[in-house]
């Protein structure tokens, strides 16, 4: 069984009721699955702003504070005294909340554990893919998925290293999660999937695991003004780019698309 960890942002300025927006269409899409043997985790520290039940969610207290990053590099120190390069508090913070809720998925059960942004949308056949293939491997990542820019109806097929620019896009086994308790993970180790470019190298690296592709488009990374880890400008700067992208491997948002996606 696959559980979904949503690490949703701490109530920090005038955007909460996109933030919260973005959630419940997050939520939408994952509850979607084919395949119904799966669980959701929101990890939030202030309740967004709507009512969510399904038997499938649920929404669990963060327990911790909000770290600075004067804050995170002392920790870091204290393991590792040659450390010189700052974590960002975003960073720090997010990967936190996403550790914190794999460990209680990983109690409650779960096999495998995919962590998906409070924005992204994903494929109704994920939870179908990781019970079929569960005996078979120890982890996956999306290496096929699509770009949605604001409230365009086209989107930018990405055909191959996805999981390098979204962090929706690895599923792992609980036991590749680290070992140690949450209060004894030092901060760089903390940011496990936040540096998601870089875990299937780092699996290999530690544990010589290699994650396998999924080999359909199983992710939507939608872009706005407020993502998580900053892309406030980028559909500006991105333009031009982005004009070309949706001629050359553009795909229209159709109901077929929308329905896979979960997408209201």
């Amino acid at each position: 069984m696959i559980g979904f960890i949503i690490p949703f942002k701490r109530k920090t300025d005038n955007n909460w009721e996109i933030e919260c927006s973005n959630l419940k269409n997050t939520l939408n899409s994952v509850i979607n699955q084919i395949d119904k043997n799966f669980k959701v985790f929101v990890i939030y520290s202030d309740s967004p702003d709507f009512n969510f039940s399904h038997d499938s969610v649920e929404f669990v207290k963060f327990p911790y504070e909000f770290k600075s990053t004067n804050e995170i590099a002392k920790l870091e120190k204290v393991v590792n005294p040659d450390f010189k390069e700052g974590i960002s508090d975003k960073v720090y913070d997010h990967g936190k909340r996403l550790l914190y809720g794999s460990f209680i998925a990983k109690e409650k059960g779960c096999e495998f554990i995919m962590p998906v942004d409070a924005d992204d949308f994903v494929s109704n056949k994920l939870s179908e893919w990781v019970n079929l293939n569960k005996n078979n491997c120890t982890g996956w990542y999306i290496d096929k998925g699509f770009i949605k820019f604001g409230l365009s109806k086209i989107l930018v097929k990405v055909k191959r290293n996805m999981n390098m620019i979204n962090g929706s896009t690895h599923i792992i086994h609980v036991n590749l999660l680290p070992d140690q308790l949450m209060e004894n993970i030092n901060p760089s180790l903390m940011c496990f999937f936040s540096s998601h470019g870089y875990l299937t190298t780092r699996l290999k690296h530690l544990k010589n695991i290699d994650l396998v592709p999924i080999p359909f488009y199983a992710i939507i990374y939608y872009i706005h003004g407020k993502n998580w880890l900053g892309f406030d400008n980028l559909v500006v700067n991105k333009r031009v780019l982005v004009f070309f992208k949706k001629i050359l491997r553009g795909k229209y948002l159709s109901s077929a698309v929308k329905k896979e996606f979960g997408i209201v």
